[in-house]
């Protein structure tokens, strides 16, 4: 996305775009199998702020990058981006191919742990971040668990949501 294609993502109405970023640009370079991949993501997410398009991040954790998402959440907050979408492996059409590369359950708890903690912290310090994850049903049971735990005033308002969306 050069700064014309921004424009033209503007003009026909896209208010959203999202642009994959896998970690730090060894590891997004790496993972994309192109050299330069990492600055271009980049380079387009500014392009698509300056065009006034929301833009967003989109991840899809596995082995290989989940090291990488405290960088993510710091260049989040450097870039100011105001959304992320962090994708669990599905295994299907190419995630059928890296199923092994999927984290494991107690991995997984951790880095849902560090993603909560992280937004947390940006909120704390008065950046209201979207963060989703997606893919993984026990997710919302997990915050929902995790915010009764600790005492959380907001846990009622988690459980209405899960009660309004069947689980999820």
């Amino acid at each position: 996305i050069d700064a014309r294609v921004a424009a033209e993502i503007k003009a026909v109405g896209v208010s959203y775009a999202g642009i994959s970023i896998d970690g730090t640009e060894e590891v997004h370079d790496r993972f994309r199998g192109c050299p330069g991949a990492f600055q271009r993501s980049l380079a387009g997410i500014r392009y698509c702020r300056e065009a006034g398009v929301k833009v967003g991040l989109r991840v899809t954790m596995t082995r290989d990058n989940v090291g990488e998402i405290p960088a993510i959440f710091d260049l989040l907050e450097t870039e100011r981006i105001p959304r992320i979408c962090l994708y669990h492996l599905v295994y299907c059409g190419r995630g059928a191919e890296i199923a092994s590369h999927d984290l494991a359950p107690d991995v997984r708890r951790a880095t849902l742990d560090l993603i909560i903690d992280r937004t947390m912290r940006l909120h704390e310090r008065g950046f209201p971040v979207e963060v989703l994850t997606v893919d993984n049903h026990s997710d919302g049971p997990y915050l929902y668990l995790r915010m009764v735990r600790e005492g959380n005033p907001r846990a009622g308002n988690v459980m209405s949501l899960l009660r309004m969306n069947g689980g999820n």
